[in-house]
C-alpha cells in the first residue's frame, strides 16, 4: 500500500498523510482551484456560511383573514449538519385594497407547520393609508432557526388582514424573496 505524504509549507510545520485504500479501484480527491479555506465534512468554521438558498416569486396572494393564512410561498434547505442554524432573511411587499381608515397585513413564519414568528393581532401591523389600493408597506423577518436535523427543512410564509373588511394583496409591487443560510455552529 503506497501513502503520499503533504508537507507544511515554508512557514507551517506537520503534514497530512494519504494512503490508498484497500481497494482496486481507482480513488480520486479533487480539490478547488482556488484560495481560501477547504470546508470539510468535519469541521466547519463557527458562524461560517455553509450554504445559501433563494426562493423569489411575483405571484400574488390575497387574504382578507385575521388568522394567518399559508401564502403558499416557501424555501426549503437540507442543512449538511445538525448543529447548523439557519438563518431566515424574508422580504414581502404588499399593499391592501380599501377605500377607509387605516389598514394593514402581517407576515409570519413558520418552520413547515410550526410557527416559529407569528405578529401579535393587530399590533405589529404595518399601517397603510386608506385611500384605494396603497400598495405601501414592505415586511421582512430575520430569523436564526436552530432546526437540529440534516433532513430537509421547509420555511413558509403566513399572511393575514387586520381586517375582515380588506384585502390584503401580497406581492402587488414587486417580488417576495426568501433567502436561508446554512450558519455553521
Amino acid at each position: 500500500m503506497s501513502t503520499v505524504a503533504l508537507a507544511a509549507g515554508v512557514s507551517g510545520t506537520g503534514s497530512v498523510t494519504l494512503q490508498a485504500p484497500n481497494t482496486n479501484s481507482n480513488q480520486i480527491i479533487t480539490m478547488p482551484d482556488s484560495t481560501g479555506t477547504l470546508l470539510t465534512s468535519g469541521s466547519p468554521q463557527s458562524g461560517g456560511v455553509i450554504q445559501v438558498v433563494n426562493f423569489t416569486t411575483t405571484t400574488q396572494f390575497t387574504t382578507s383573514s385575521g388568522t394567518f393564512s399559508n401564502t403558499g410561498f416557501s424555501a426549503s434547505i437540507t442543512p449538511k449538519f445538525s448543529t447548523s442554524k439557519i438563518l431566515i432573511l424574508a422580504r414581502v411587499p404588499g399593499g391592501v385594497q380599501t377605500s377607509f381608515g387605516q389598514a394593514g397585513f402581517a407576515i409570519a413564519l413558520y418552520r413547515g407547520a410550526t410557527p416559529l414568528y407569528t405578529p401579535a393581532v393587530y399590533e405589529n401591523y404595518n399601517n397603510v393609508s386608506s385611500g384605494g389600493n396603497q400598495p405601501r408597506q414592505v415586511d421582512s423577518i430575520n430569523y436564526l432557526d436552530s432546526p437540529a436535523t440534516t433532513s430537509t427543512v421547509s420555511y413558509n410564509l403566513y399572511a393575514a388582514s387586520s381586517n375582515s373588511s380588506i384585502t390584503a394583496v401580497i406581492n402587488e409591487t414587486g417580488p417576495t424573496s426568501i433567502t436561508l443560510m446554512e450558519i455553521a455552529a
